[in-house]
Parts: C-alpha cells; sequence; structure tokens
C-alpha cells in the first residue's frame, strides 16, 4: 500500500513538471525559455564542503586509475 502511494505521488510530481516543461517549448523568446526551464528545474547550489568532497572524489578516482594502469603496463614495460 505504501509503494502505491508514492508510486502516485512521483507520478503526479512528474506531471507537474512535465506541464511546466511543456509550456517551456511553446515560448519563442529564449531568454524567456531558459527563464522558464530555471524555475521549472532549479540549479542544486553546492556548499564549499561538498565541493571539496567531490574535488577529492574525483582526485582518488583519477590515482586509483593511474595505479591500475601503472600495474596493467609493468608486464609490458618493464623500466617505465
Amino acid at each position: 500500500m505504501r509503494q502505491l502511494f508514492w508510486l502516485a505521488i512521483a507520478l503526479t510530481q512528474a506531471a507537474s513538471v512535465s506541464a511546466q516543461t511543456s509550456e517551456c517549448l511553446l515560448m519563442t523568446v529564449a531568454i524567456d525559455r531558459l527563464a522558464c526551464y530555471d524555475k521549472a528545474y532549479p540549479p542544486v547550489k553546492a556548499t564549499p564542503e561538498q565541493a571539496l568532497k567531490q574535488k577529492n572524489r574525483t582526485i582518488d578516482q583519477s590515482l586509483a586509475e593511474d595505479e591500475r594502469i601503472k600495474k596493467a603496463m609493468r608486464p609490458i614495460c618493464k623500466n617505465c
């Protein structure tokens, strides 16, 4: 029963966003259309802490990928 309730809520939210989006499509002036989309999908503002965490996560992923590539290259290139 709970799942049905949440499904109904999700569908009504999707329908309202869809209606806002279709209104945006009908606008011919580009600036007005962009303003309409900004209202429909407001930008998410990240806090400095969240931005730092995301930056560190990206760096960690890059370092892990570099290490994986180095391990894969060892048998190919012994003195690299």
